[in-house]
């Protein structure tokens, strides 16, 4: 098996072209089709989802102030704790000025759904280059509102059915030939490239040297990089009632996050034929069992293991930053992912 970081290293030094869909379609092309295909006629301009927080006439005017759950990321957030309740004052504000008929869905989706990651991160990179300042502030809650509008556009196209949003992932659905090279393009995308901006920029309102300003941008790369891989993993391994959300979504998606390309790396013709078929037909509980047990390969382990080396190399990256407590946090915030990686080995 390839090592991965050797693969995440090939990643960042040249982004390759993606290849045409192949893998499952060649098992039951039928079944792919059906899931694959555009659909022909004019979509409805809502979700049904949306048009029924949009009649419930539901809305949260009185968004609390965001408080971390306990655990290892509260102890990181305190530290900037009051920013991060005057960003979620601003964003309620900004909530308030949609479109009314999908007003209650957006304070929906804006008030329960997420870590505040990219503004915890904004706020750090800020403190550790600067003073935090306004434009700091403004920052973090336009990274957040970009990261709940990818969810909300996600459920709109979920919900109807489309198949579109996330273009190169929604391209590889269904994809048994997706290499994970290919995954950590997508990844650095989607994810890693908002973590990069958060950190980036914040850098740059400091007004800080291109060299610092790059550093922060590399630190927030990887470190999005490596929470996508988490939240990946947590899809399999996580609680349903510790998360409140369902598992094997992205399964459900035919999204093939690490786990399952680890799995598919080194498993037998009869191990992927076997996974072909349980994803087509949806036993979806089967699949996620297959993943996390050892005698698979330890793929879920494996990917723990590569997301926790990523988180490593961000941290050695911020060995020549000049300490304070805000730089100590990043440093700490790495630790505390790793710890969330840790709770989910099997």
């Amino acid at each position: 098996m390839r090592d991965l970081r050797q693969a995440a290293a090939d990643y960042r030094l040249a982004a390759g072209r993606v290849r045409p869909i192949g893998g499952l379609a060649a098992c039951a092309p039928q079944k792919i089709c059906e899931r694959d295909a555009l659909t022909t006629h004019k979509p409805p301009l809502y979700s049904r989802l949306v048009e029924v927080f949009a009649r419930s006439g539901v809305v949260r005017t009185d968004i609390t102030p965001i408080a971390f759950s306990l655990g290892p990321l509260a102890r990181v957030a305190r530290l900037v704790q009051p920013h991060l309740d005057e960003v979620e004052r601003r964003i309620a504000q900004q909530t308030a000025a949609f479109d009314p008929a999908i007003e209650a869905y957006v304070t929906y989706a804006v008030g329960g759904r997420g870590k505040r990651l990219r503004p915890l991160l904004a706020l750090l990179a800020g403190g550790a280059t600067g003073k935090i300042n306004s434009g700091h502030l403004d920052l973090a809650v336009i990274v957040e509102l970009i990261h709940v509008a990818t969810l909300v556009h996600d459920d709109i196209m979920d919900a109807t059915e489309i198949c579109s949003g996330e273009m190169i992932q929604t391209q590889r659905r269904f994809d048994l030939k997706l290499e994970v090279e290919d995954y950590l393009r997508i990844v650095g995308k989607k994810t890693g490239s908002l973590f990069a901006a958060s950190a980036e920029l914040a850098a740059l309102i400091s007004e800080a040297d291109l060299n610092v300003i790059e550093t922060f941008k590399n630190f927030g790369f990887q470190i999005g990089t490596a929470y996508q891989i988490y939240d990946d993993c947590l899809d399999i391994a996580g609680s349903e009632r510790a998360t409140g959300k369902t598992l094997g979504t992205d399964l459900r998606k035919g999204k093939f996050t690490l786990p399952v390309l680890i799995f598919l790396q080194s498993a037998s013709d009869f191990e992927r034929e076997r996974c072909c078929r349980l994803v087509l037909e949806e036993r979806i509980e089967e699949m996620t069992e297959l993943l996390r047990i050892g005698a698979t390969n330890g793929a879920l382990n494996e990917s723990i293991a590569a997301g926790s080396d990523l988180i490593r190399e961000a941290q050695t990256v911020l060995d020549g930053i000049a300490a304070n407590p805000y730089a100590d946090a990043l440093f700490a915030l790495g630790d505390a992912l790793r710890e969330m990686f840790d709770q989910l080995r099997v």
